[in-house]
């Protein structure tokens, strides 16, 4: 009886375990791009149209061996910070591209130390996280409330 007992929690403990595994199995797949246009359409600000170029890395520092997706949109004048990154990362690269993200924003904050006070406050306010394999940056006087569009779009 001992014996049964034992092996009957143990199928308990491994089934409990196993339940708390982390994984995306919550996160709904959605393209990047339906992501972005979803979350920059309650911007207030203008967003330029999506960023494209061979430079990504050399700008935000986003490795193309570190993602399957990307969407950029950020404000068409240089006297607003607005800045949206929306990146589908590959398997195992969540941190490495969070960490890029990061580094992005930190820079800007830098940058903007010195020129527009409001703007730097934006910066200062930045959101970076990520819901599964998707990690995001966001700028904007409204940051949060872009947030949350961006994970109920993942729900």
């Amino acid at each position: 009886m001992k014996k049964l007992m034992t092996l009957f929690i143990s199928i308990i403990a491994i089934f409990a375990l196993v339940g708390c595994g982390n994984s995306n199995k919550d996160v709904k797949v959605v393209p990047v791009k339906d992501l972005m246009e979803s979350v920059s359409s309650k911007v207030e600000a203008k967003l330029a149209p999506p960023f494209e170029g061979e430079n990504i890395e050399e700008i935000y520092g986003l490795k193309a061996d570190d993602y399957d997706e990307v969407e950029i949109r950020k404000s068409p004048i240089n006297v607003q910070a607005n800045e949206i990154i929306i990146v589908k990362a590959k398997d195992g690269k969540v941190d490495a591209v969070k960490k890029s993200l990061d580094e992005h924003g930190k820079a800007l904050e830098k940058q903007w130390s010195t020129y527009l006070p409001e703007q730097y406050e934006l910066t200062k306010a930045r959101v970076v996280g990520n819901k599964g394999d998707y990690v995001y940056l966001i700028i904007d006087s409204n940051a949060k409330d872009l947030e949350k569009e961006l994970l109920n779009n993942l729900k």
